[in-house]
């Protein structure tokens, strides 16, 4: 990190609630990124380190702040609205620049397991998880619990981290107890397993 800061994009969509912003950085330097524009519409695409648009990606959806890149970087989960406001999670093909559709009715946050399977997401019925491609049914992971957010799994497939002011552990496999990861008097969110 060195030299004077510089704008490599704009409009970029900020969370006025807790200032997360929607961009990640590729392995190779290229930004991507979700673009703010009208009445919450969005459309995904790519710029270089210097800001230049490389391409638009997709069509331009209703949705928000809530993607993530697939581990192999070759798709996007993200949140979409339906004209009736309903949230779902949608899974954008960056090759083809075609989504498919692969919750209905109120799925929310989506991270994706380690090997890219999964998506795990949130509802106001707790935690759950589905084929990243749609099929199959979803499978209730923790139940009667309160989430804001969903964070993302380990690199090995063993947990998924989430909370809602603390950052609590949740084993993949076994009974699923979770487990305080970080609780403090304090908020803690947006984490990520290296």
């Amino acid at each position: 990190l060195t030299g004077d800061p510089s704008t490599v994009a704009e409009s970029v969509r900020v969370a006025p609630s807790n200032g997360y912003a929607e961009f990640s950085m590729s392995r190779n330097g290229t930004l991507f990124y979700g673009r703010h524009g009208g009445a919450e519409n969005w459309r995904f695409g790519w710029r270089d380190r210097a800001g230049k648009q490389l391409e638009k990606i997709g069509q331009p959806f209703r949705g928000d702040y809530r993607f993530t890149l697939s581990p192999d970087r070759r798709r996007i989960a993200y949140t979409a609205f339906s004209n009736a406001g309903t949230p779902d999670i949608w899974v954008l093909d960056l090759g083809r620049g075609l989504s498919t559709r692969v919750t209905f009715g109120n799925r929310l946050t989506p991270a994706w397991s380690a090997d890219g399977k999964y998506l795990y997401y949130r509802t106001a019925g707790g935690i759950h998880r589905k084929l990243a491609d749609g099929s199959g049914d979803e499978e209730l992971l923790l139940g009667g619990i309160r989430t804001g957010f969903l964070m993302g799994g380990s690199p090995d497939g063993k947990y998924l981290l989430y909370g809602d002011g603390d950052v609590i552990k949740l084993p993949l496999s076994g009974e699923r107890r979770p487990e305080p990861y970080l609780q403090t008097p304090y908020w803690e969110g947006g984490a990520t397993v290296s």
